[in-house]
């Protein structure tokens, strides 16, 4: 379940359609049954929404409406009814993983990176704990050959390694992603992730909150995309770190943006030869961020 406003919302699956497009995926439903964001559908929408204006905010009548709350009500009670210890359920698939090794020699990170961030396996998924601002659990991401997913009833959260202050002298990384993280611990950062581009403001801002240390965001450098419905493009990574970057500024941190160059992201430049000094020579160079009015 994800929470936007005061709404909690149900992403679409195969038994839960998107009552505007059809699909299977991308669209979420408000679990009453009243509202709609849809990617792919501006006709008839409220408003575009989101913080890159990735979807489109329909209101919902009549048969869809009665449609989504009977599909959505059951599975909110089936998360009501069976909330997971994610604790638990993480330091389960921990004790029990075998495999840090061979995960991190297909990363090219290093081992206690992934005993750091309590990487663990499920028998077919690696499993990444995800973290509030207070280092509580509260859901785990899934990688496998599938693809990946989250546990049901995961909140997108950090992922925070054992050990990291928000309080030092170095500077306190921000990546995105899940392997992220671990190329920076493997470089010598202190680091705390997010689960995605436009994920975990709320928990950053308040972890984050009257620290002076300097926060420096590691974008990456995505390719540019096209909106739904629009010739206009964007750029997910660059722009999810700068709306950050504004987040926390509002707050009185100092911040830096660093966008990648010659790689897309952190963990493929540690693969290159990236080192922890010249990281730190690239974000000397960088500019204090500064919000745009």
């Amino acid at each position: 379940m994800i929470t936007i406003g005061n709404l909690d919302y149900i992403a679409v699956n195969k038994n839960l359609p998107c009552p505007i497009c059809g699909r299977t995926n991308w669209c979420l439903v408000e679990v009453n049954g009243t509202m709609c964001i849809c990617p792919r559908i501006s006709a008839g929408s409220v408003r575009q929404i989101g913080r890159n204006g990735c979807g489109w905010l329909h209101n919902l009548t009549g048969e869809s409406k009665h449609y989504v709350y009977d599909k959505a009500r059951v599975a909110r009670k089936d998360i009501i009814r069976n909330p997971v210890d994610f604790t638990a359920l993480a330091t389960k698939y921990y004790t029990e993983c075998q495999y840090r090794a061979r995960f991190a020699l297909k990363l090219g990170i290093t081992t206690e990176s992934l005993r750091r961030l309590l990487v663990g396996w499920t028998g077919e998924a690696e499993t990444w704990p995800m973290k509030d601002d207070k280092e509580n659990i509260i859901g785990i991401r899934l990688c496998s050959a599938y693809g990946k997913y989250s546990v049901r009833g995961s909140k997108n959260g950090l992922f925070w390694p054992l050990g990291v202050s928000i309080e030092g002298d170095e500077p306190l990384l921000v990546t995105e992603g899940r392997s992220d993280p671990a190329a920076a611990i493997s470089l010598g950062f202190d680091v705390i992730g997010r689960a995605g581009c436009t994920t975990g403001f709320q928990y950053l801002v308040r972890a984050l909150k009257g620290t002076r240390r300097l926060i420096v965001i590691m974008a990456h450098n995505d390719p540019p995309k096209k909106r739904p419905n629009s010739d206009k493009v964007f750029y997910p990574g660059q722009d999810g770190a700068k709306q950050l970057a504004s987040d926390l500024t509002a707050e009185g941190l100092i911040v830096k943006v660093v966008i990648p160059t010659k790689f897309k992201d952190l963990r493929e430049g540690l693969n290159a030869g990236v080192t922890h000094d010249s990281l730190v020579r690239r974000i000397n160079r960088v500019p204090i961020f500064k919000k745009q009015e």
